[in-house]
């Protein structure tokens, strides 16, 4: 796989194959720490919380989600089509 500046921009047209390479670790908190889930909330709410417009990681997607129950899921131009 190639790496840092090897890696070629994500366009339509490529001039060779990707390369791209991927590696996933997941970990249970859980099992490291107890009471991982009450504190990860708290912290998430002091987050959100602070001035400005302050997001956590799947504030907009939960949103979008929210948005699209309420009005139907919204298809761009060219889409259904």
């Amino acid at each position: 796989a190639d790496v840092g500046p090897a890696v070629q921009p994500w366009t339509l047209s490529r001039e060779r194959p990707n390369g791209y390479g991927h590696c996933f670790v997941v970990l249970d908190p859980k099992r490291f720490t107890p009471g991982f889930g009450g504190r990860l909330r708290e912290y998430l709410a002091a987050m959100r919380c602070l001035p400005g417009a302050v997001r956590c990681p799947g504030d907009p997607e939960k949103a979008c989600e929210e948005e699209a129950r309420a009005r139907g899921v919204v298809l761009h131009e060219g889409t259904a089509t």
